[in-house]
Formats: C-alpha cells, sequence, structure tokens
C-alpha cells in the first residue's frame, strides 16, 4: 500500500493497540491517530437517539423494519420487482449494541418508503401495530414518493 497512502490510524483502545498507535504515529508523524473515534461516534448517535425529537421518528422506523422482518408475505410483496425491473434490497434490522446501526436502518428504508406506501394503500399489506405518531409516519410516506 505504501505509508504515503495511509492518512490515519484508528482501533480499540486495549494496551496493545494504544501503544502500537503511538509508535506508528512516532515512527511516521504524517499519520494521524484517532484514537478510538469509532466508539465515541456511536456513543454520541446513542445519545441523539435518546433526544424527544427522535424518539417516535425511531420507534416507527424499528416497527416499519421489524413489521417486514417478522411478516413473510410483507417481505415477499416488498422485494417483487417493480414494472421498471427495479429491486429493493433488504431492510436493515436495527442493532442492539450498535447505535449507528439506525442510520444504516434508516438509509435502507428509504428507498422502499414509496413502495411500502402504495401496498398499505392497495390494501395488500397492514401494519398491526398502531405506528408513534401516525402523520409523521403519513409524512413519511409521502415525503418519498
Amino acid at each position: 500500500i505504501g505509508v504515503e497512502k495511509i492518512a490515519a490510524t484508528c482501533s480499540d483502545s486495549t494496551i496493545v493497540t494504544l501503544k502500537t498507535r503511538a509508535e506508528i504515529t512516532q515512527e511516521i508523524p504524517t499519520i494521524v491517530d484517532l484514537r478510538d473515534c469509532c466508539h465515541h461516534l456511536h456513543g454520541i448517535i446513542g445519545k441523539i437517539t435518546k433526544l424527544p425529537r427522535f424518539v417516535a421518528p425511531l420507534a416507527n422506523l424499528k416497527k416499519i423494519v421489524a413489521h417486514f422482518s417478522k411478516s413473510t408475505f410483507s417481505k415477499a410483496m416488498l422485494q417483487l420487482e417493480d414494472s421498471d425491473g427495479h429491486k429493493l434490497s433488504a431492510l436493515q434490522k436495527i442493532g442492539k449494541t450498535r447505535f449507528g446501526t439506525y442510520w444504516t436502518s434508516a438509509q435502507s428504508l428509504l428507498p422502499a418508503l414509496p413502495k411500502i406506501r402504495s401496498l398499505v394503500q392497495a390494501r395488500k399489506i397492514r401494519f398491526k401495530v398502531c405506528l408513534a405518531t401516525a402523520p409523521l409516519c403519513v409524512l413519511l410516506l409521502q415525503y418519498h414518493v
């Protein structure tokens, strides 16, 4: 790869990795030590997900993704190709320990929202759970049509 192509190091904060990062940045001063930024970012995302403004939308996100992970019929309807031959990627579940999975889950849901909306409107699928702040969910579904 070459030292000239490496900009930074990032790793867990164990004794071995701390020492290794220190040795690398001491030997090659142009390499930046980002320490354990991944865990810090996950911690920040975890705190953001607890803010009152995000509680209801994230609850809806969880319920929608959970519905499609449990209902094989709904999942099959969502995965059918559209008239242009496009097929949606799978929805990503939210992990229990990694808050960053909220983002990946939301990103996987965004392209599916128009199709979910049309399936609900055509009464091909329905949600058994009462979505938190239903107007917000309707807004989300309308936003991506």
